[in-house]
């Protein structure tokens, strides 16, 4: 029973650990390449896209794990331990993401979009812990469900940049 029990984790753990170590060297490289590109700009700025990109990149990466479980792996261990690995990664990093969040909370923003803030941090960090949960109750996460958390997470940065940082046509126009 044990050794059927290894032999079944093994693949999805050593995808776990390839999936891993691509997204920690994502983030470990680009972003220090906001930070390089927009340390002339304004703190805002800096910043707006650093709030956008730690977050996004949570929701983005739980899709696709989401995704590669749904249709390749159909693993609980591969799901359990990609995310919730993730998931202690934005907790050690939480020192660097609250000096972000305590940026924009201190920044003289109206009461809806502080919320609109904390919701988006609720979404991803909501969104991981239903993805760990959802295997336990009932099957893997529907696509239906994953659609719509990439969904609102994809259209709340959108709309963020667009707000705090910079008109989203500026960007559409340089790729025309």
């Amino acid at each position: 029973m044990n050794l059927n029990f290894i032999q079944k984790s093994v693949f999805p753990l050593f995808f776990a650990t390839i999936f891993l170590g691509v997204f920690y060297w994502q983030f470990t490289h680009i972003y220090p390449f906001v930070i390089e590109y927009f340390r002339k700009e304004k703190l805002s700025l800096l910043y707006g896209h650093l709030f956008i990109y730690s977050f996004l990149v949570q929701v983005l990466y739980v899709s696709l794990i989401n995704l590669i479980n749904n249709y390749l792996i159909k693993s609980k261990i591969f799901l359990i331990t990609s995310i919730g690995i993730l998931i202690i990664f934005y907790l050690i990093s939480f020192s660097h993401l609250n000096n972000i969040l305590q940026y924009f909370i201190n920044y003289p923003l109206s009461d809806n979009a502080i919320i609109g803030i904390i919701f988006f941090v609720v979404l991803t960090f909501g969104y991981s812990l239903y993805s760990i949960i959802s295997p336990f109750i009932k099957n893997f996460i529907p696509l239906s469900h994953l659609f719509i958390f990439t969904l609102l997470a994809t259209l709340y940065s959108g709309m963020f940049i667009n707000t705090y940082c910079y008109p989203i046509s500026e960007i559409i126009t340089k790729f025309q």
